[in-house]
């Protein structure tokens, strides 16, 4: 809440994590579609590895490599998310996907790749703002007719959440204005105006957006 008058472009970058597991093949893996919340902590579950084991069979090397290789780490046959209190998954920064791939290497040599796509899902972590040019002071002619619009306001929310806007009513001159289409920022006139007995109004507007729980 906040108070007024105040393509997927693949790039081939070299970043490795790599594990050994044992009595493994390379054999019935596939690709990786999974998502992750932004903001989510170190460790959170991303996908399972598929590729299957098979008893007697020679050591594998699992790797990690690709654009955004360094946002993961693999635990066993599990991959999972490598954030920090100080590197944070934001999807405002990162966009809305992951991209890495996962390479099976038996005896040093590669067998198999698969691609991992990771979609990161918004979270309302950033507050709506008001635009300042909408917000500026500015004059309403005293014959103004009643029920029409006077002004209308916007603010932008980084999240991408639909905005709606309020009165507050605590106001001193509240009782002038109204507002019928929440969503829409436009200020209708409720009371006619008298320049003799009042020359300036003022009004406190919030810009809110609706949590998803």
């Amino acid at each position: 809440m906040s108070r007024m008058f105040r393509l997927l472009l693949w790039q081939l970058v070299l970043r490795v994590s790599c594990h050994v597991a044992t009595a493994s093949l390379c054999t019935a893996g596939s690709n990786i579609f999974a998502s992750v919340r932004e903001n989510s902590p170190v460790g959170q579950f991303i996908s399972h590895i598929s590729i299957r084991s098979d008893p007697g069979a020679n050591t594998v090397r699992l790797c990690l490599t690709g654009p955004n290789a360094n946002w993961f780490y693999l635990e066993g046959r599990t991959i999972r998310l490598n954030s920090s209190a100080s590197r944070v998954l934001d999807r405002e920064v990162l966009g809305p996907f992951l991209i890495a791939e996962l390479t099976c290497y038996e005896d040093d040599i590669k067998q198999s790749h698969y691609r991992i796509l990771v979609e990161i899902l918004n979270e309302n972590d950033n507050k709506p703002k008001f635009l300042e040019e909408t917000i500026q002071p500015f004059s309403i002619s005293e014959v103004a007719a009643v029920n029409s619009v006077v002004f209308t306001v916007k603010a932008v929310d980084s999240d991408g959440d639909m905005i709606s806007y309020v009165i507050d009513q605590s106001s001193e001159d509240a009782w002038f204005f109204r507002i019928d289409l929440p969503n829409s920022g436009k200020v209708v006139l409720s009371k006619p105006l008298d320049y003799e007995s009042r020359t300036r109004l003022q009004i406190i507007m919030w810009a809110q957006v609706k949590v998803q729980l």
